[in-house]
């Protein structure tokens, strides 16, 4: 049995995944702003399902919940920062890309702050940050959200929530862990062709990216010639 702490519960992914690792038998601090939305978890899993109301932009709810988690469970074994949002960057106004940065950015941070020092002292622990596809190429009007790395769905997507929650479940069990977990047959898709366009673009530009470097010998001359320099002055 292993201590989840997820965040953004309240629907999609967040909450697929608090189901599913409750629904396994683990423990789960089941977390959202409105912590309404979450309680009816708990008293499904009176015994393994902790709610707690949590903002993460906010410093002191993020230690009060990584405190509870401890007290409760005893440590908070795997991590999940899945709250987050985008904007437009035209109609994203100072006060909406600050908000949307606290969040996505700032308060991801905060969370792994929180609960690094147990992982650590323990050494095991596992923190997946839930991050938008454009975090690896920009679409139309998630300027900001590229920026700060983070997701919110448009609806059309054909991952499943519950598909998606399963395999980060699975995910957790295995002995090695990828960098980066690609979720759905659109994020493979997607990264892929911009992998394969990354490496045309490389391989177009290599031979003027690489006359940029010091020829045979010439470094050597170069740090000659300075040496005579400081010798004579």
């Amino acid at each position: 049995m292993t201590t989840w702490t997820i965040t953004g519960c309240s629907t999609g992914l967040g909450r697929s995944l608090a189901e599913a690792v409750l629904a396994a038998g683990h423990n789960a601090v089941v977390t959202a702003r409105d912590v309404a939305k979450v309680q009816d978890l708990a008293a499904a899993f009176p015994d393994t399902a902790l709610a707690a109301p949590l903002d993460v932009t906010d410093k002191e709810q993020v230690a009060r919940v990584a405190a509870q988690a401890q007290d409760h469970f005893g440590s908070v074994d795997v991590l999940v920062n899945n709250a987050g949002y985008r904007a437009a960057v035209e109609e994203g106004d100072d006060k909406e890309v600050e908000d949307l940065f606290a969040t996505n950015f700032f308060g991801t941070v905060s969370m792994i702050k929180a609960v690094v020092p147990g992982m650590r002292s323990r050494r095991s622990g596992t923190i997946f940050n839930v991050s938008s596809i454009a975090g690896r190429l920009a679409a139309p009007g998630s300027g900001y959200c590229a920026a700060s790395k983070n997701d919110k769905t448009h609806g059309r997507q054909p991952g499943d929530p519950r598909r998606a929650a399963t395999a980060l479940l699975e995910l957790v069990g295995k002995s090695e862990l990828p960098a980066r977990f690609l979720l759905g047959s659109d994020a493979v898709k997607i990264v892929g062709n911009e992998l394969d366009s990354q490496r045309r673009e490389i391989d177009a530009w290599k031979e003027l990216s690489v006359s940029s470097d010091f020829q045979s010998g010439e470094r050597g001359r170069d740090e000659q010639a300075k040496g005579n320099e400081n010798a004579e002055a």
